[in-house]
């Protein structure tokens, strides 16, 4: 099985192989350099006896040429320069010997020995001219010295001209070796360029490409290298990620479309319940109300029909009995057989207390209603009980064609809450309607009482009187006090103290009894021309079911006639 080296080792191999040839061309440079700077400080050594030469030259000219030997002049500037160039020819030897420059070549070799035999020359003309007593003498070493001096200078020109020729080719040297140490490390970079953007960074730039696939949407898209080393296990382990990410976005897909369709399921329901509650809002009719709950559930649920049974509100008999209001999807002979089968019974004995929703198999009912129910193609029933505190006053039936109709639990559930408003729209009704027979009631016992009445909301306002407060005040035609009298704005009351009392014992829920002279023809709403009465009146509270006082009755009785004297007041 063939080894993969991993990227690390790759890269550390690469990093080698160029440092290693980093230092070998750093040496070669350092050594070519060294070559150079050999050369230039020769060099330099040969330019600075060729000028040191030339000066002695002119101090020699002025020594001898100029006569300052004849004014007894010394010779101390002639024998410091020869000193210096003799300290110049002492560093070329040093140098030569050092580098090995001239034993290498026998014509510098021996270009170099004359020039050194010659200087030697030179230093022992100059020795002797101290000593020199006429201008002849001077003018025989000045000649002597100028000719051997000019020999070096020779000799040096040769060797320069050498030197300068191998400084410039160890300075092409130099460059050449640039060149190739340049050429060959850009050839060394960019086959590790190619081989880390093949091995590397194309896996890496596939392996983007494929995530930006993955991020707008394309999950399938696969991390694909042929590589076995690091890229290669990276690229697997994101290859199985993105498997995970692929079977998570499904799962995630499929829980989103589920919560679609409930979304959507409890929209419909919403709108359904919505509409229900509006036709609640608007409308006393239980049929129509329970006709709206049919048409909503069956549209829902997918029910094939849907009835609904009610038992009597108001019934006062021995026992209550159950009547079927609304239908929908039932035949027309189906109702009256079942009637004659007591379907409504067997329904309505299932639902004995049990205050959830149940369903019913027909195949496996044991009643007569069974042959009814499938003979209209019905296999499953959905029964809801209509609950209203702890008191069941009546059933919603769903009927399905298919054994597996209501399968689903949820829009059961539905159909419970559907039947918890309806019953709450039946009892409100039956209040309603057992309200509005209590006041029917009330009212004409108080528009049929022989005694004058008249009734007030808890503002004192006037809203309804009988007949025998009319007559007994004698009420003119069209002016009715109903909406216009004011119980707490009547002058007399005010004015004999009495309108605060009767408020305090009114709001207390105590009745009060008042007496007082009452010139009746003074009134508003009457015409009444005999002498003033002695009015005796009982004001009453009429509370709700919370105690609140929200009517107050008024009882009015001429009392003048009467024997017995009575007290201006009395409480009741």
């Amino acid at each position: 099985m063939k080894k993969t080296i991993p990227i690390t080792i790759k890269l550390l191999i690469f990093v080698s192989i160029f440092f290693i040839l980093a230092i070998a061309n750093s040496w070669l440079f350092l050594n070519s350099i060294k070559k150079f700077k050999k050369y230039a400080e020769i060099n330099n050594v040969l330019f600075s006896i060729k000028t040191d030469i030339v000066a002695l030259e002119y101090m020699l000219d002025v020594f001898v040429i100029g006569g300052d030997f004849e004014k007894g002049g010394g010779t101390e500037g002639v024998n410091l320069k020869a000193n210096i160039v003799d300290s110049d020819m002492e560093r070329l030897k040093e140098l030569s010997a050092t580098f090995g420059i001239f034993s290498g070549n026998p014509m510098l070799s021996r270009d170099y020995n004359d020039i050194v035999s010659d200087w030697r020359l030179v230093k022992e003309r100059i020795a002797v001219l101290s000593n020199t007593i006429s201008r002849e003498e001077g003018l025989l070493v000045h000649n002597d010295v100028d000719l051997t001096t000019f020999i070096i200078a020779e000799r040096l020109a040769g060797i320069e001209k050498f030197i300068y020729a191998e400084k410039d080719r160890a300075f092409s040297d130099i460059t050449a070796l640039v060149v190739k140490s340049l050429l060959v490390s850009a050839l060394v970079a960019i086959a590790g360029i190619y081989l880390f953007y093949r091995n590397v960074f194309n896996p890496i730039i596939r392996m983007s490409s494929a995530a930006e696939k993955m991020t707008d949407g394309n999950l399938r898209s696969k991390f694909e290298t042929a590589s076995k080393d690091e890229i290669g296990v990276l690229a697997k382990l994101l290859n199985k990620m993105a498997d995970t990410i692929n079977e998570a976005h499904s799962a995630l897909d499929r829980n989103i479309l589920e919560k679609t369709i409930i979304k959507e399921t409890r929209i419909t329901e919403f709108t359904a319940l919505n509409k229900v509650v509006g036709t609640i809002g608007r409308t006393l009719s239980k049929e129509e109300i329970a006709l709206i709950v049919i048409d909503e559930l069956m549209h829902s649920i997918n029910a094939d029909a849907g009835w609904v049974y009610l038992t009597e509100p108001f019934n006062t008999g021995p026992g209550k009995r159950t009547g079927l209001i609304v239908q929908r999807g039932l035949p027309h002979t189906f109702l009256k057989e079942a009637n004659g089968a007591k379907l409504e019974e067997y329904l309505t004995g299932r639902l004995r207390n049990n205050k959830k929703h149940i369903f019913v198999n027909i195949s496996e009912m044991d009643d007569s209603s069974r042959p009814l129910l499938e003979s209209a193609g019905f296999k499953a029933l959905c029964i809801i009980p209509i609950v209203y505190t702890n008191g069941t006053f009546g059933a919603i039936t769903l009927a399905s064609k298919s054994h597996d109709g209501f399968s689903n639990t949820a829009s059961c559930l539905f159909a419970e809450i559907m039947s918890g408003e309806l019953a709450i729209a039946i009892e409100n009704i039956n209040l309603f309607e057992k309200e509005y027979r209590s006041k029917q009631l009330m009212e004409r016992i108080i528009y049929q009482s022989p005694v004058s009445i008249a009734v007030f909301d808890k503002c004192g306002t006037c809203i309804m009187f009988n007949p025998a407060y009319s007559n007994f005040f004698e009420i003119k035609d069209g002016s009715q006090p109903a909406g216009k009298y004011n119980l707490f704005e009547d002058e007399v009351l005010e004015t004999k103290g009495y309108t605060a009392l009767i408020k305090m014992r009114i709001f207390e829920g105590k009745p009060v009894t008042i007496e007082f002279e009452h010139d009746a023809s003074k009134g508003q709403y009457n015409q009444i021309t005999r002498k003033p009465i002695k009015l005796k009146t009982t004001l009453s509270p009429i509370v709700d079911s919370n105690g609140s006082v929200i009517n107050i009755v008024a009882m009015y009785e001429d009392v003048t006639e009467e024997d017995n004297p009575k007290k201006q007041m009395s409480k009741r």
